[in-house]
């Protein structure tokens, strides 16, 4: 009966893919579930919830919205499930919310035949231990959102836009508790005021936010606990910015702003045996650096075929080492160490 009812509902969304403004709705309880769904038009919504183990449309692209500002809602309870849902269009909201774990869920809004594919926004919430949830935008022409928020250990989220020329994008990955990875990034191509964002809290976690070639990016990594990663890069362009922040101890950031100018980075890091490493290539970029505690390392590289690169560092504590390099002309360096037995290398010289 159960496969009876769901190929009914399969007919109906079939039946309705060529008219306007339709609404589907599908709800299983069980193990071992599919619900393959096609929606065409404008103003179409759907929800589907699943309840159990198992279930899921495992196949790429197995519940589809084509069309305009149409709305799909899947909600999933259980463990080992996974959903592949696609929009394709423009103005279309997507989400998708699991409780349990070993989920598996992907979100993607797609350009269609005539390159349309703005305003989306594809959301992913994740509750549970070792999940993955992907959530983006391929060929969009800009002002789309991508987000994935996950509460649990041993999960993984991805945020990205990818269009070659996409504007006004925001991707971001959120995680809250130990041994996660976050990867969130925007633009393979020539984009614009672009935001990409992870935020995690707790212990062992591992951010990644990276731009291409593009102007008036914004990538920022947040961390708060001990021992986890963060690292940003943004390659080619101008106006770029790169914020990292870590409280904790035992963390490390790694920043490269390279082939560009006028870009800056911020990096703070609150807590012991903090480690950085900076990398800025280009001309007239700014790096802006602040350690505070004990035993901390900075290690930075700025290079400039053109004059003028500046950095600026403090270190509040004992124990701390910085060593920073620039190549080029008229280069700037500020630092200060507070406390004792530190120590700075700095080195100034021309391009080779």
């Amino acid at each position: 009966m159960k496969k009876l009812i769901l190929s009914f509902a399969t007919i109906i969304a079939a039946s309705a893919a060529f008219a306007q403004s339709n609404s589907l709705s599908v709800s299983q309880t069980g193990d071992g579930n599919n619900a393959p769904i096609t929606q065409q038009g404008n103003g179409n919504s759907l929800s589907v919830s699943q309840n159990g183990n198992g279930n899921g449309v495992p196949n790429y692209g197995s519940i589809n919205q084509q069309g305009t500002s149409n709305a799909g809602s899947i909600s999933v309870n259980g463990d080992q499930n996974q959903v592949d849902f696609n929009q394709t269009g423009n103005s279309n909201q997507g989400t998708i919310s699991t409780t349990g774990n070993g989920n598996q869920v992907f979100l993607y809004n797609l350009r269609d035949a005539y390159g349309a594919g703005s305003q989306n926004e594809a959301i992913i919430t994740q509750v549970g231990n070792n999940n993955v949830g992907g959530a983006g935008d391929f060929d969009g022409s800009g002002h789309n959102q991508s987000s994935v928020t996950q509460t649990g250990n041993n999960n993984e989220g991805y945020a990205f836009s990818m269009g070659y020329q996409g504007t006004n994008n925001r991707t971001t990955a959120t995680q809250t508790g130990n041994n996660n990875f976050a990867w969130a990034v925007v633009n393979w191509g020539q984009g614009s005021n672009n935001e990409i964002s992870v935020a995690q809290v707790g212990d062992g976690n591992e951010g990644s936010v990276q731009a291409m070639f593009g102007n008036n990016n914004r990538a920022s990594v947040t961390q708060t606990g001990n021992g986890n990663v963060g690292r940003a890069s943004i390659v080619g362009g101008n106006f770029n910015q790169i914020d990292i922040a870590q409280t904790g101890d035992d963390n490390h950031a790694a920043v490269e702003q390279a082939y560009g100018s006028q870009n800056l980075a911020g990096i703070t890091q609150t807590g012991s045996n903090n480690a950085l490493d900076l990398l800025q290539n280009g001309s007239s970029n700014t790096a802006t650096i602040l350690q505070e505690g004990n035993g901390n390392t900075l290690t930075g590289l700025e290079s400039a075929p053109r004059p003028y690169n500046g950095a600026g560092a403090i270190q509040g504590g004992n124990g701390n080492s910085l060593t920073l390099t620039q190549t080029g002309d008229g280069n700037m360096v500020r630092f200060g160490q507070f406390g004792s037995n530190n120590t700075a290398t700095i080195m100034q010289g021309p391009q080779n």
